[in-house]
Protein backbone atom coordinates (compact mmCIF):
# COMPACT_ATOMS: atom_id res chain seq x y z
CA UNK A 1 0.00 0.00 0.00
CA UNK A 2 1.00 3.58 -0.51
CA UNK A 3 -0.64 6.80 0.62
CA UNK A 4 -1.82 9.88 -1.19
CA UNK A 5 -1.84 13.03 0.93
CA UNK A 6 -3.89 15.96 -0.34
CA UNK A 7 -2.99 19.03 1.67
CA UNK A 8 -5.35 21.21 -0.39
CA UNK A 9 -8.52 19.47 0.88
CA UNK A 10 -6.96 17.92 4.01
CA UNK A 11 -7.46 14.18 3.40
CA UNK A 12 -5.30 11.09 3.08
CA UNK A 13 -6.06 7.66 1.69
CA UNK A 14 -4.09 4.48 1.08
CA UNK A 15 -4.33 2.39 -2.06
CA UNK A 16 -2.74 -0.88 -3.20
CA UNK A 17 0.27 -0.85 -5.48
CA UNK A 18 0.93 -4.59 -5.53
CA UNK A 19 -0.35 -8.00 -4.50
CA UNK A 20 2.81 -9.70 -3.24
CA UNK A 21 1.19 -13.13 -2.97
CA UNK A 22 0.50 -13.09 -6.73
CA UNK A 23 3.51 -10.98 -7.76
CA UNK A 24 1.07 -8.54 -9.33
CA UNK A 25 1.60 -4.77 -9.76
CA UNK A 26 -1.21 -2.26 -10.27
CA UNK A 27 -0.67 0.31 -13.02
CA UNK A 28 -2.26 3.44 -11.56
CA UNK A 29 -2.46 6.71 -13.48
CA UNK A 30 -3.75 9.94 -12.04
CA UNK A 31 -6.75 10.92 -14.16
CA UNK A 32 -7.59 13.92 -11.96
CA UNK A 33 -4.87 15.53 -9.90
CA UNK A 34 -5.98 16.79 -6.47
CA UNK A 35 -7.61 20.19 -6.78
CA UNK A 36 -9.65 22.58 -4.65
CA UNK A 37 -13.29 21.79 -4.03
CA UNK A 38 -14.35 25.09 -5.62
CA UNK A 39 -12.72 24.25 -8.97
CA UNK A 40 -13.36 20.47 -9.01
CA UNK A 41 -15.71 18.76 -11.45
CA UNK A 42 -19.30 18.49 -10.14
CA UNK A 43 -20.59 14.99 -9.46
CA UNK A 44 -24.20 16.01 -8.95
CA UNK A 45 -26.56 18.37 -10.80
CA UNK A 46 -26.65 20.83 -7.89
CA UNK A 47 -22.81 20.68 -7.64
CA UNK A 48 -22.82 19.80 -3.92
CA UNK A 49 -20.66 16.72 -4.51
CA UNK A 50 -17.45 17.24 -6.45
CA UNK A 51 -14.67 14.91 -7.58
CA UNK A 52 -11.43 16.28 -6.15
CA UNK A 53 -9.07 13.43 -7.07
CA UNK A 54 -9.15 10.27 -9.16
CA UNK A 55 -6.76 7.41 -9.95
CA UNK A 56 -7.40 4.79 -12.61
CA UNK A 57 -5.88 1.41 -13.42
CA UNK A 58 -7.12 0.97 -16.98
CA UNK A 59 -5.69 -2.53 -17.41
CA UNK A 60 -7.58 -3.95 -14.42
CA UNK A 61 -10.62 -1.62 -14.57
CA UNK A 62 -10.11 -0.09 -11.13
CA UNK A 63 -11.00 3.47 -10.13
CA UNK A 64 -10.32 5.36 -6.91
CA UNK A 65 -12.47 8.47 -6.89
CA UNK A 66 -12.47 11.00 -4.04
CA UNK A 67 -15.52 13.22 -3.82
CA UNK A 68 -16.33 15.85 -1.25
CA UNK A 69 -19.78 16.95 -0.20
CA UNK A 70 -21.97 17.43 2.85
CA UNK A 71 -22.73 14.29 4.90
CA UNK A 72 -26.29 13.00 5.32
CA UNK A 73 -27.14 13.22 9.04
CA UNK A 74 -29.51 10.23 8.78
CA UNK A 75 -26.48 7.97 8.36
CA UNK A 76 -23.68 10.01 9.93
CA UNK A 77 -25.20 11.24 13.17
CA UNK A 78 -21.92 12.11 14.90
CA UNK A 79 -19.58 14.88 13.77
CA UNK A 80 -16.66 12.79 15.05
CA UNK A 81 -15.31 11.17 11.86
CA UNK A 82 -13.50 8.50 13.89
CA UNK A 83 -16.88 6.94 14.71
CA UNK A 84 -18.04 6.71 11.07
CA UNK A 85 -18.32 3.22 9.57
CA UNK A 86 -17.48 2.72 5.88
CA UNK A 87 -21.03 1.45 5.16
CA UNK A 88 -22.58 4.55 6.77
CA UNK A 89 -20.36 6.84 4.68
CA UNK A 90 -21.30 4.96 1.49
CA UNK A 91 -25.01 5.06 2.41
CA UNK A 92 -24.72 8.79 3.10
CA UNK A 93 -23.27 9.47 -0.35
CA UNK A 94 -25.66 7.12 -2.16
CA UNK A 95 -28.72 8.52 -0.37
CA UNK A 96 -28.20 11.96 -1.89
CA UNK A 97 -30.75 11.96 -4.70
CA UNK A 98 -28.82 14.62 -6.57
CA UNK A 99 -25.73 12.40 -6.86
Amino acid sequence: MTSLVDEINAYTYSYPVELPSKKFLFKWVESRKPERYSSAAPLSPDARLRIVSERVDIVDNLIISVSIGPPNVQFLKSKDKKTWAAKDVADSVLSDKSA
